[in-house]
C-alpha cells in the first residue's frame, strides 16, 4: 500500500528539529514492519498549528487529489479534482499536526471520495472508519482549545514586552542585524550607505522611486532577501521610520487564531507605544521627514494628474501576471505601418532587465476571451458545477445548524459577559484599595486587563450568533447556486461577462497564456497570492 506521512513541528529550538528527524525515522521504520511505500513524507518546519499557510500540506492534499483554491477573504477552499491520488493513505502523529483553519472533516470526508485515508496514529482514528466524525470533531475541539489558550498567553507577553520597550523585528531589515551575542539591534555599515544614498537620492537629487530601484539594480546591490531592488521596495524604506532609531510597538494586530483571514491590521493610534532612540539611527529625523513630505506632495500630484487624464481603456493589466518573477504585465503601443498596436509584456523585464518573459499581444488576449465567449466559459463552469454547489450546500446546512443554536449560544455568551464584567468590577475595586505593594498591583492590573480582553473576545462571538447576518449569509450562499445553476445552462456569454469573471491571466515560461476564473464570490481566487508565489518561486 502506498502511504503518505505528514510531519510538523516548530523550528524555534534545536529539540525541534530533532523532533522532526525522529519522526521520519519513526514513520520509515513504521513503513518498513507494515509494508507499506512511502510515497513521499510531507514536513513542515517553524509554523503555529494555527497557521494555514502551511506549503507542505497543502502540496501533500493537491498530491491526494483535491484542488485548492482561495477566496478574497484568504480561505481555503477545497474541491474534489479528476486527478488519480499518489498515495491511498496519509499517516500523521495526532489531530493537531494535521489541520487546523482548514475543516479537517470536510477535507477528510472529500479524501475518502478519492479513496484516500487519513491515520492520526496517537489518537487511534481511521478515517476508513465510518464513525470517524465524531471522534475527529472532539479531538479537534481539544487541539482547538488549547491553541487559542496558549496564544492569549502569547499575545498578553507581547503586550507587556512592547509596554516594557522591549522588541524585535519579524524579518532583518536592510541596515540592520539582531546582535545575538549582545542581544541589541546594530548597524550593517555596508547596507547603511545604501540607504543614505537612498534618501540623499530622493530628497536632495529629486530621483523617483523607480529610477533608484534601477540604479541600484545596475549596480549589482541586493535586498536582504538577495532579490532586485523594485520601486515598491525603495519607497518602504523611504517610508520607515526605524531609520531614525524610533520604533514603534503595538502598532499591528492580526484576527483572531482561530481565523482563516489573520491579515494585519493597524491599532488605533492611542495604543501604540513610540520608543524614541530604540536602536542606533542611520538617518537624522529632518531628512526622514523631508522624505515623506516629497512622497506627499508627489501624491497629490499624481491623483490631480489622473483625474484630469484621458486614457484609453486597459481592461487587462491588472490582471495579467507574469509566471517567472510575479511581477505585472502593462501595457504598450508600437505604430506599424501607420496603425497602432498593443502589446503587453512583464514591468521587470521593462523597468530593470531582470526578467526575460515572453510579451503578449492584445490580439492573443481577445482571441481566449473569444474562445470563453462561445462555449469556453461554458466548460469550464460544467467542470466546475457539482463541487461549488456541493460546497455552497454544505455551507448553508453549517449556517442553518448555527441558527438553530443561536438564541442558546447568544444567552450563553450573555452570561458569560455579564460573570467577566463582575469579575472585572471586583478586581476594579480591589485596586483602588490597594496602597502597599507595587507587584500586587500590577497582579491586580494584569487580571483585569486579562479580563477585559476576554469580554470583548465574547462580545465579538455573540454577534456571530446574530439572526439577521446568518440568514444574510444563507441567502447569499443560496443566490450563488442559482448563479451557478443558471450560468451553466448557457453556452454563450458576452465579453463582459468573460471578463468580469476572469480573476487572473498568467504568462508562464513559454508565453503560454492561463485564465483562472472566480465564478461567483465564494469561488474566487486571490490574485495577490497568485503573484506572491510567481515571486516567491523566481528563478
Amino acid at each position: 500500500m502506498k502511504i503518505a506521512v505528514y510531519c510538523r513541528v516548530s523550528t524555534d529550538t534545536e529539540n525541534q528539529l530533532h523532533s522532526l528527524e525522529n519522526q521520519q525515522k519513526h514513520y520509515i521504520q513504521y513503513a518498513q514492519e507494515k509494508g507499506y511505500e512511502i510515497v513521499k513524507i510531507y514536513a513542515d518546519e517553524g509554523l503555529s498549528g494555527t497557521n494555514v499557510k502551511r506549503k507542505e500540506f497543502l502540496a501533500m492534499i493537491y498530491d491526494a487529489g483535491l484542488d485548492i483554491k482561495k477566496d478574497e477573504d484568504g480561505k481555503y477552499i477545497f474541491s474534489v479534482s479528476d486527478r488519480k491520488p499518489k498515495f491511498e493513505y496519509i499517516i500523521t502523529k495526532d489531530v493537531s499536526r494535521f489541520a487546523r483553519n482548514v475543516n479537517a472533516i470536510e477535507i477528510a470526508q472529500m479524501l475518502r471520495e478519492k479513496g484516500v485515508y487519513i491515520l492520526f496514529e496517537n489518537v487511534g482514528i481511521d478515517t476508513k472508519d465510518v464513525n470517524y466524525r465524531f471522534m475527529l470533531n472532539m479531538f479537534l475541539n481539544f487541539a482547538e482549545h488549547e491553541s487559542v489558550d496558549r496564544s492569549k498567553k502569547v499575545q498578553f507577553g507581547l503586550k507587556r514586552r512592547a509596554k516594557e520597550g522591549k522588541y524585535h523585528f519579524s524579518e532583518r531589515m536592510f541596515g540592520y542585524i539582531y546582535d545575538t551575542e549582545n542581544k541589541c539591534v546594530r548597524i550593517v555599515e555596508e547596507e547603511a550607505a545604501i540607504v543614505r544614498e537612498i534618501y540623499e537620492m530622493y530628497t536632495k537629487q529629486k530621483i523617483g522611486s523607480r529610477k533608484i530601484a534601477d540604479i541600484l539594480n545596475e549596480r549589482g546591490i541586493k535586498t536582504t532577501h538577495g532579490k532586485i531592488f523594485t520601486a515598491s521596495r525603495v519607497t518602504t524604506i523611504l517610508k520607515n521610520e526605524h531609520y531614525t532609531g524610533t520604533v514603534t510597538l503595538n502598532k499591528w494586530t492580526i484576527g483572531e487564531v482561530t481565523s482563516t483571514n489573520r491579515k494585519r491590521k493597524t491599532k488605533d493610534e492611542s495604543e501604540w507605544i513610540r520608543v524614541e532612540n530604540a536602536i542606533p539611527a542611520i538617518i537624522d529625523r529632518e531628512t526622514w521627514e523631508k522624505a515623506q513630505q516629497i512622497m506627499n506632495e508627489r501624491s497629490q500630484k499624481i491623483g490631480v494628474h489622473k483625474r484630469g487624464l484621458k486614457t484609453p481603456i486597459d481592461e487587462f493589466s491588472k490582471k495579467i501576471v507574469c509566471g517567472k518573477c510575479g511581477s505585472n504585465y502593462i501595457r504598450n503601443a508600437q505604430t506599424q505601418n501607420g496603425n497602432k498596436y498593443y502589446f503587453y509584456n512583464c514591468a521587470n523585464r521593462r523597468r530593470t532587465k531582470q526578467c526575460d518573459n515572453k510579451s503578449v499581444s492584445l490580439l492573443r488576449l481577445e482571441k481566449g476571451i473569444q474562445y470563453y465567449m462561445n462555449k469556453g466559459l461554458h466548460k469550464v463552469l460544467n467542470r466546475m458545477k457539482d463541487g461549488m454547489i456541493q460546497g455552497l450546500k454544505e455551507k448553508i446546512l453549517k449556517l442553518e445548524q448555527k441558527k438553530d443554536r443561536a438564541k442558546h449560544e447568544r444567552k450563553s455568551i450573555e452570561q458569560q459577559i455579564i460573570e467577566k464584567k463582575k469579575e472585572i468590577d471586583l478586581l476594579i475595586e480591589s485596586f483602588l484599595k490597594q496602597k502597599g505593594s507595587e507587584t500586587v498591583a500590577k497582579i491586580i492590573e494584569k487580571k483585569i486587563e486579562h479580563l477585559e480582553n476576554e469580554r470583548q473576545a465574547l462580545e465579538r462571538q455573540k454577534l456571530e450568533y446574530d439572526d439577521i447576518e446568518i440568514d444574510k449569509e444563507i441567502e447569499r450562499a443560496k443566490m450563488e447556486i442559482e448563479i451557478i445553476e443558471d450560468m451553466s445552462k448557457r453556452k454563450i456569454f458576452t465579453r463582459q461577462e468573460v471578463l468580469e469573471r476572469i480573476a487572473c491571466i498568467t504568462v508562464d515560461e513559454e508565453g503560454e497564456i492561463g485564465y483562472i476564473f472566480g465564478l461567483t464570490d465564494s469561488f474566487k481566487p486571490n490574485v495577490e497570492e497568485v503573484r506572491e508565489f510567481f515571486t516567491e518561486n523566481m528563478l
